[in-house]
């Protein structure tokens, strides 16, 4: 008893994290971890940048990891001043937003051991960060504009100060940046001037923490607390909702690739749309986890990378990304689950199937054992024929065995894999 009490209540607090978070985690339906790392304080976003990895972590600062393999390994850290909780990085240069201790710069041209280069912090706390082109956008206690140091000296040359609350997130997208503001949703404003001008707003229902654009289908995906908004952003002056996903947990961070898109929910993990039809998101995919997922990198060759509590979640998704929106808008009459194309196939194969009723659907693949080897979908669905494209890099050369359940009713179909 007398040893727990000289130990510091923070420290208490990280064992307990550091053990539920490597008992409780769980895989679920196609989602699947494949590797972790598991730092020393709270881990509140990464990004994924080629074979590297940089974790903001907030007892340690930038973290970063070789992931040429799923297993990620630690190449060398920077430890800021206060807490690191986002990180942009071009050429040698990181960018990382520490909150109270402002923007930092560290030259990591040896990543074994990155070098401080500069420092902006006036009262101003930063969240977050982008980096296009020469110039450095921060968000937090304002927004502020600054030119890629040449040497130890970050030189602001334009901001914009809000009329009350702070930003949490930046998004650039040409001459126009989107930020999200707790109680005011979406600012939108014009960076063609030295000073930036207010062009639009977004008030959102609940509390805009992260956006993301997709600057093709110019789509502004917003988590806003319990929702992520889907905003039509053609015209930035007057942006209108195209829909809405409703999620378990609080949306904390957002991320696209193609017409999927990925939310950071808190306490209830990670969750995949897929969004081709905006009027109607599809849940494809999820990843629960223990404690809290704070951020996540943008998906690279079928991997996405997740901040969750102690933990930098490594987590394949190529079999979500296998399921997409309705092949058709009409309601199939029948349960059909068709043969596979091509069959036999090398790599990869497109599974179709149709449900007449909507409920949990269970697609599933066996051995010639019986033994099922992967689970592809597990969630309920309405009616429709769906596709997906099925990979089975991961499975020797062999005869399996497509199982197809919805309701009372189940089909099998052969499929061989040839390599």
């Amino acid at each position: 008893m007398k040893l727990l009490r000289i130990i510091p209540i923070q420290f208490i607090l990280i064992a307990l994290l550091f053990l539920t978070n490597c008992v409780l985690a769980q895989d679920s339906a196609n989602v699947r971890r494949v590797g972790n790392y598991v730092a020393t304080s709270i881990a509140n976003d990464v990004l994924f940048e080629g074979q590297t990895a940089y974790l903001c972590a907030s007892g340690q600062g930038l973290v970063i990891l070789n992931m040429t393999g799923t297993t990620p390994v630690v190449v060398g850290s920077y430890d800021t001043p206060s807490t690191a909780s986002k990180v942009a990085i071009q050429s040698n240069l990181a960018f990382i937003a520490d909150l109270y201790s402002g923007l930092q710069v560290v030259n990591i041209a040896n990543p074994a051991s990155p070098t401080h280069v500069a420092t902006w912090c006036e009262n101003n706390a930063i969240s977050d960060v982008k980096v296009v082109g020469n110039r450095i956008y921060a968000a937090g206690g304002g927004f502020h504009i600054f030119n890629i140091p040449t040497d130890t000296v970050l030189t602001r040359v334009g901001y914009y100060t809000p009329s009350g609350g702070v930003y949490n997130s930046v998004t650039i997208n040409g001459t126009v940046a989107y930020l999200t503001a707790d109680g005011a949703g979406i600012i939108i404003l014009d960076l063609s001037a030295s000073m930036p001008t207010l062009i639009g707003t977004f008030d959102t229902p609940g509390y805009a923490k992260a956006a993301v654009l997709d600057p093709v289908l110019h789509r502004l995906y917003v988590a806003d607390s319990y929702t992520v908004r889907i905003l039509d952003v053609t015209n930035p002056t007057t942006p209108t909702e195209l829909g809405s996903i409703d999620t378990p947990g609080e949306a904390i961070d957002v991320e696209y690739s193609g017409t999927h898109v990925y939310v950071a929910e808190s306490d209830d993990g990670m969750e995949v749309y897929d969004v081709a039809s905006t009027a109607n998101p599809v849940l494809v995919g999820y990843f629960r986890n223990s404690g809290s997922t704070n951020g996540l990198s943008a998906p690279s060759n079928g991997i996405i990378l997740a901040a969750t509590g102690v933990n930098l979640q490594v987590l394949n998704i190529e079999q979500a990304l296998g399921v997409v929106d309705r092949v058709s808008e009409s309601v199939p009459t029948k349960f059909v689950l068709k043969s596979n194309y091509p069959n036999p196939f090398n790599a990869t194969t497109e599974i179709r199937y149709s449900i007449a009723k909507s409920g949990n659907v269970d697609l599933c693949v066996f051995d010639v054992n019986g033994r099922e080897v992967v689970k592809l979908v597990n969630f309920n669905q309405d009616p429709g024929e769906y596709r997906f494209q099925f990979s089975g890099k991961d499975l020797a050369t062999g005869t399996y065995f497509v199982r197809l359940t919805a309701g009372n009713s189940s089909q099998l179909q052969k499929i061989v894999l040839l390599k």
